[in-house]
């Protein structure tokens, strides 16, 4: 097999692995790269295969490997621009839950009203840490009553740590 023809399907295959790793993240921008790879694939494999005469064949290569490659070029960035702004996100959030690591039967206060039962400021205890930021709160009235049919679950934006007497 000509290195030419090795250096397509390889070009190719990296581009069709690249639109599934972009589409796997934007479903509409890994469509679109589709619909673009096949739109200018297919005309330019039909000048390849049946206009290929006095040697234009090396010229129709040649065009296609400039959008395969020009297409991967911008697929890269695109893919690093998103998983950069992504770890950026994820940094954040983790920053901003630093120090509020709850844990099970921890004493909790509502920072918002959660439900018609629970109000802002009602007192709970964590009965399940789900994972980072999902809890299974009971919260008690006054009288030392469960509430909301003894347990609700809760966000960690929901929570605020009970304030220790000192």
């Amino acid at each position: 097999m000509a290195i030419e023809v090795m250096f397509m399907f390889g070009s190719l295959l990296l581009l069709v692995i690249l639109i599934i790793i972009a589409g796997r993240q934007d479903k509409l921008f890994g469509l679109t790269n589709a619909v673009v790879i096949i739109i200018y694939s297919l005309g330019l494999f039909y000048q390849l295969l049946y206009n290929s005469k006095g040697g234009s064949s090396l010229l129709w290569m040649f065009y296609l490997a400039v959008f395969i490659w020009v297409q991967i070029l911008l697929l890269l960035v695109w893919l690093v621009a998103y998983f950069v702004k992504k770890r950026k996100e994820n940094s954040a959030s983790n920053a901003s839950e630093q120090g509020l690591k709850f844990k099970e039967y921890q004493v909790v206060v509502a920072k918002r009203d959660i439900n018609s039962a629970v109000k802002k400021g009602t007192h709970g205890t964590i009965l399940i840490v789900f994972d980072s930021s999902n809890f299974l709160v009971e919260f008690i009235d006054d009288t030392g009553e469960s509430l909301n049919d003894g347990s609700t679950e809760v966000n960690i934006n929901d929570l605020s740590p009970h304030p220790t007497k000192a």
